[in-house]
């Protein structure tokens, strides 16, 4: 986990790995801080209701692009976190547990949804 923390942003889709510089490690901490739980209860929402034996394709796809993008902004924080934990190593065990959190996280949504990763996004992973 600590060996891909912070060193390359998540953004790899395009076949391109960007390098995540310290400010923006702020801006991606702030930015998906409340996103995540708000994307991941729709997620599971979705799942749930498109579970329901309606064979609402649609609904599974919907559950696993959003999913797919909980996992990014997961990839994307732990990138970030990863980066403070090695510019500041006086708060290494806070942000340890942090960055646990965000590994469990993303073994669970990979758990609830295995082919969210896989999952192609129109106009996004295109």
């Amino acid at each position: 986990m600590l060996a891909y923390a912070g060193l390359v942003d998540a953004r790899k889709d395009s076949g391109k790995e960007w390098l995540l510089l310290p400010g923006e490690a702020g801006e991606i901490i702030r930015h998906y801080c409340y996103f995540l739980y708000p994307k991941l209860v729709r997620a599971i929402e979705v799942a749930m209701v498109s579970g329901t034996g309606t064979g609402d394709s649609s609904g599974e796809e919907a559950a696993e692009g959003t999913a797919k993008t909980v996992l990014i902004a997961v990839d994307r924080s732990i990138a970030a976190w990863g980066l403070v934990y090695r510019q500041y190593p006086e708060h290494e065990d806070r942000v340890l547990a942090i960055l646990l959190h965000l590994d469990r996280l993303r073994k669970s949504v990979e758990a609830l949804f295995p082919g969210a990763r896989r999952f192609r996004r129109p106009g996004l992973d295109d």
